[in-house]
């Protein structure tokens, strides 16, 4: 046994051996204490009697007159249009768009009753996926004539692979117990590819327990190539570096020569080890190359399942003199990978001219990973089904 402080309450425990977390655990939790940051800052009664008060209507006219620019009314709810970039008064970046159907939700004296769906189209915080993607939310809940609130929450998600986190279970409450908190159910939630449930207790105090379990998917994205982000999956590095270039940050060879054959090409090596046999999923690496004066760019990407052995996957080729364009992978994981635990990804990025051997900018015309801080997006994005 150790003594240890407990987080929710600040007094001293006993406790049994700890669980020594992986850096995805660890991270999946950070992102999940987000989502539950504000439990038991509100008081569920209060918070009954303001969407009773203002309703359905009024709380989505609240919403539009604070969020006039991505906000909209809709038949069915509310429209959040969030376009190729928003900045919110927090400086939080959202793109893409959000859909909340509340048509078969029912507000009244008597409580809520009904479900609300949150659909998304390319729906990006910071660039990156969302912690809680598309859900449904089915509500029975029932004031008494006291006043207090009982009933249920149930939540689900696609069960398909997606960009963002999943989350499914139930939670019931019941204010003449506790009024701040749910007191049974639990949540379980997707995030990375970590599973983790959380089960509320019954006793009033705010504590929930947690459990990891195994999961059947894994989910990795970065936007710029510079971020930590970025660097976890990177094994190794030859004659390449990160580039900036005003608000664009990307890979780029560090020198080049003038002919493409004389040209040692920038690599950049990825290794994702997994514990159990790969059967589906999704894959986007991106590749760019241009053709200027003083250099071109010839861009491949090249897949593995042991490090060793590569197989060409794709090819980007230099544009027309004065152009650019951008190209790599996009779609179903590569069929190689199918049955196999490891996924290795390398590009080969070429940069050769009359100037490429002095290096530096000269060398820009062939990249990977191009992010641009203006419009941030998603560069990079592994999405892993396991047996």
């Amino acid at each position: 046994l150790a003594s240890v402080v407990d987080n929710l309450t600040g007094d001293p425990v006993g406790m049994g051996a700890p669980a020594i977390l992986s850096e995805e655990s660890e991270g999946a939790l950070a992102e999940i204490d987000e989502v539950f940051g504000n439990h038991g800052e509100t008081d569920i009664e209060a918070m009954m009697n303001l969407i009773q008060g203002a309703g359905i209507d009024g709380i989505f006219d609240g919403v539009v007159a604070n969020y006039p620019g991505p906000a909209e009314r809709t038949p069915a709810g509310l429209s959040l249009d969030y376009g190729s970039g928003w900045i919110a008064p927090d400086d939080t970046v959202y793109s893409g768009s959000v859909e909340i159907d509340m048509s078969a939700l029912s507000v009244s004296s008597g409580g809520v009753d009904g479900s609300l769906t949150i659909t998304h189209d390319d729906y990006l915080v910071n660039g990156e996926p969302p912690a809680i993607g598309p859900s449904s939310w089915v509500f029975d809940l029932t004031e008494r004539a006291n006043g207090t609130v009982v009933g249920n929450i149930d939540v689900d998600s696609p069960s398909a692979l997606k960009r963002a986190g999943q989350i499914s279970g139930s939670i019931g409450i019941d204010t003449a117990v506790c009024l701040e908190y749910p007191i049974s159910g639990s949540l379980t939630t997707v995030l990375n590819g970590q599973v983790v449930t959380f089960t509320f207790s019954p006793d009033c105090s705010g504590d929930v327990d947690y459990e990891i379990g195994p999961s059947d998917t894994f989910f990795y994205s970065y936007g710029s190539p510079e971020s930590p982000t970025a660097q976890e999956y990177l094994t190794t590095v030859s004659n390449a570096e990160v580039a900036a270039e005003e608000e664009g940050r990307y890979w780029r060879p560090m020198l080049g020569e003038e002919t493409i054959g004389a040209t040692d090409p920038g690599v950049i090596t990825l290794h994702f080890p997994f514990d159990r046999p790969i059967i589906g999923g999704r894959l986007m690496l991106q590749v760019s190359t241009f053709h200027f004066s003083y250099s071109r760019g010839h861009a491949y990407v090249f897949g593995s399942t042991d490090g060793a052995n590569w197989r060409q996957l794709a090819e980007l080729e230099p544009p027309a003199a004065g152009a650019g364009h951008t190209g790599g992978l996009n779609g179903d994981l590569p069929a190689m990978f199918i049955g196999a635990t490891d996924i290795w990804l390398q590009t080969r990025l070429y940069a050769y001219g009359p100037r490429a051997a002095e290096g530096g900018v000269w060398c820009n015309t062939a990249q990977m990973s191009r992010w641009e801080g203006l419009n941030p997006r998603t560069t990079f994005e592994l999405e892993v089904e396991l047996q």
